[in-house]
């Protein structure tokens, strides 16, 4: 190892260290105002998606048969009982945004036959999920045990039909306020107690059976993009429940 690469090193060493006491005093801070009343939990933001999945299922809510493997032969088991699949991520999506390459994205995608014969016998762990045939989707944004619902009819068109966002800003999906059955705003008020959330946006579908799917539960979801189209005067909501109103 020359000089400059040594140098190189201990001052990636540094900075890293820099950014790690930084984090620590920003966790203070946090901690701190969530002695106070507040929307979410900075230490509850990045909860594991796949132990919520396992947690809906205990609470009696359907999820998309799904399946973690890092097999090519444990991948096409699944996909011959499954036929349709998507791939997911496991953890948080990939977003990177500069002026030269625009902005990069992971989407839910749909995962074909010629796909998997490009994958070695072996590759890094991934999360796939039968394709679930959507009547429409649902965005829910909940505030305690209160749940705010939209459906999405993303399945209308090709571009969104996996995933709805992959917006179609010329021809945007059709948006409508839903209201939930009683026993499903149960269960997922019985899932996000489990969570200890207060507040978070839940994504949810209605396949062509009327059954409600479960996907995942985001403590940090936006709430503009359900409170706007349906007219639900969220931020009004949220500033009476910062405030202790009733």
């Amino acid at each position: 190892m020359n000089l400059n690469s040594s140098f190189e090193l201990l001052n990636n060493k540094i900075l890293k260290n820099f950014n790690h006491e930084n984090r620590k005093v920003l966790e203070l801070l946090y901690y701190k105002l969530s002695e106070v009343r507040s929307l979410g939990d900075y230490f509850k933001s990045d909860p594991n998606k796949i132990v919520i999945l396992e947690k809906a299922l205990n609470f009696g809510i359907n999820i998309p048969n799904t399946i973690i493997t890092d097999k090519k032969s444990e991948l096409l088991k699944f996909k011959k009982v499954y036929k349709k699949i998507v791939s997911k991520a496991i953890g948080e999506s990939i977003f990177f945004a500069d002026t030269y390459s625009g902005q990069i994205l992971n989407y839910t995608n749909n995962f074909t036959n010629q796909d998997i014969k490009k994958l070695n016998k072996e590759f890094q762990l991934s999360l796939f999920q039968e394709k679930i045939r959507k009547k429409y989707e649902l965005r829910i944004f909940f505030l305690d045990d209160e749940f705010y619902s939209m459906a999405i009819f993303s399945q209308n068109d090709s571009k969104t039909e996996t995933d709805f966002r992959r917006y179609n800003f010329k021809n945007p999906n059709r948006t409508v306020p839903y209201n939930l059955p009683t026993d499903i705003k149960s269960k997922l008020n019985a899932l996000r107690l489990s969570l200890n959330l207060n507040s978070g946006s839940i994504d949810m579908a209605v396949n062509q059976r009327n059954e409600y799917i479960f996907f995942e539960i985001n403590p940090v979801g936006q709430y503009g993009m359900t409170s706007i189209p349906c007219n639900y005067n969220i931020d009004k909501i949220i500033s009476h429940f910062l405030l202790n109103f009733p």
